[in-house]
């Protein structure tokens, strides 16, 4: 039986919930996915699923995928303890691209635009298979600075990252990371963090007024 959700996972999973949704609609204005929330433990084949990706099956997780019965798109927030992984996202040292500083602490509002900004990057993938996404393997002389640097922070992370979807979470990972910071100063309105979730990676120009060339339509 599913149990009750405390007044803090209430608060999270509204907030989480709205921001996927929104930018979500604004990437994908013809076909916006559904959002799926769980309180129960997962099933045998989803924890079988959530295993053989490294992910906690006992805690919350949010992805994006299909809805198996109704053979649709879909984002689906396994809840336990939601208000404690957003406490875990705000509390990693997060280095700024922009002047190299480190914060000791985000805010709640620049964590839920990068999970939603992570998550909806995630179905952009799928749709585009031919995107250009961010890696360690592209040509350094190519990219804007920021976007180098960007890379640069999770280049140490690349080998550690499941071989299987390797590449899609790498880019997912700087993108969530350039949202967070655009949120951060003051330049994360929903159009531009939507314009930075479509983009390629040689699109990409932040802090430039440029945050990518539409491609979902």
């Amino acid at each position: 039986m599913p149990r009750e959700v405390t007044s803090k996972e209430k608060e999270v999973i509204q907030r989480l919930t709205y921001s996927l949704h929104i930018l979500d609609k604004l990437v994908f204005p013809a076909n916006p996915a559904n959002i799926f929330l769980f309180m129960e433990k997962p099933s045998d084949r989803e924890h079988e699923w959530m295993v053989r990706r490294r992910i906690n099956p006992d805690a919350c997780y949010i992805g994006y995928g299909e809805d198996v019965v109704k053979k649709s798109e879909c984002y689906s927030m396994f809840c336990f303890g939601i208000d404690e992984f957003l406490a875990r996202c705000m509390a990693k040292r997060f280095r700024l691209v922009k002047n190299g500083r480190i914060l000791e602490k985000l805010t709640q509002d620049e964590a839920i635009v990068g999970i939603a900004a992570h998550e909806v990057r995630h179905r952009i993938q799928c749709h585009f298979p031919s995107l250009e996404l961010l890696s360690p393997a592209l040509p350094h002389n190519l990219l804007s600075e920021y976007v180098r640097r960007a890379i640069g922070i999770y280049k140490p992370f690349f080998e550690k990252l499941p071989k299987e979807f390797r590449t899609q979470e790498f880019d997912s990972l700087a993108i969530q990371h350039l949202a967070m910071e655009l949120f951060h100063w003051g330049e994360g309105s929903s159009d531009n963090i939507a314009g930075l979730v479509r983009a390629g990676a040689r699109q990409i120009r932040p802090f430039e007024g440029l945050y990518g060339i539409s491609t979902a339509t």
